[in-house]
């Protein structure tokens, strides 16, 4: 399997982002990064590289999960974002809904 010079610049934006926010970038910001504008050719790209089994996608938000590299990263993230929503008043119950969705998303990292 070998990435295009495109998919590798991709896979740098996306792995680099993940190491110094702890989440991945959204299709936006990756166009930015990439100079384009177009949604629809980073869409294409980023699926391009899920088909390969360079990333995962899920249907969550900034997502994008590089495998083997950023493991650790986005479940540290999950684990402070799972442990703050749940520290929300009950009566936030959308809170505690998400925190649920979340802590799913982090077994799968498992």
């Amino acid at each position: 399997m070998s990435l295009t010079q495109r998919e590798r610049d991709l896979l740098t934006i996306v792995s680099e982002h993940i190491e110094d926010f702890g989440v991945s970038p959204t299709y936006r910001e990756i166009a930015r990064r990439l100079g384009t504008r177009s949604m629809s050719a980073v869409h294409e790209a980023v699926h391009r590289l899920q088909d390969k089994g360079v990333i995962s996608l899920s249907h969550l938000p900034r997502s994008i999960r590089v495998r083997d590299r950023e493991v650790p990263i986005v479940k540290r993230w999950l684990e402070e974002r799972i442990s703050s929503l749940r520290r929300a008043p009950l009566h936030c119950g959308v809170s505690h809904e998400r925190a649920d969705i979340l802590a799913d998303e982090l077994e799968t990292l498992a």
